[in-house]
């Protein structure tokens, strides 16, 4: 599916879900071996990020970035994985090949992904997989937010309206 497309089909949903859950909403794809934001609804004049619609960023930090490589086929994903710069970023970056690959596994098999200040402080964003009609990972679609809005006890509903509404499209 093409940026394009993606962009149609998904703009109307994350407005939707930004209204809902009152805070701001992002959908990424895979561009190489980077997160690429395609799509950042910010819904919050306190959220301070670097995100904006074309930026890539990395996989081991970002909630998208970790949807990418849990949805990615087991020898791409080890691909992915030995591109990564493991550098430390922040206190709660992921950098060790051996912890993001569990890491992966958790998420596809729990259905989200969770973001808490690994790539900026102060930044918290969960995020589910989008796919095609035939179950072809397509995009990360979330809500991101300050951790101080977006609180830990939020994770369970906001988890619930993502799913549901990208379940729709």
């Amino acid at each position: 599916m093409d940026k394009k497309k993606i962009v149609e089909q998904l703009t109307p949903v994350v407005e939707k879900i930004s209204k809902m859950v009152e805070a701001s909403t992002i959908v990424s794809i895979k561009s190489g071996n980077f997160s690429e934001v395609l799509i950042f609804n910010k819904n919050s004049s306190t959220l301070k990020t670097q995100r904006v619609v074309g930026k890539k960023l990395p996989l081991n930090s970002t909630s998208n970035g970790k949807l990418i490589l849990a949805h990615s086929p087991e020898n791409e994903q080890n691909d992915l994985i030995e591109t990564i710069d493991f550098s430390k970023k922040l206190k709660k970056t992921i950098i060790e090949k051996d912890k993001l690959q569990a890491e992966a596994f958790i998420i596809k098999k729990q259905g989200f992904s969770l973001e808490d200040e690994e790539f900026e402080e102060g930044v918290r964003c969960l995020s589910v997989p989008f796919f095609d009609k035939n179950g072809n990972y397509i995009a990360g679609v979330g809500v991101i937010e300050n951790t101080t809005i977006f609180t830990p006890d939020l994770v369970p509903d906001i988890y619930g309206i993502l799913k549901s509404e990208v379940s729709l499209i």
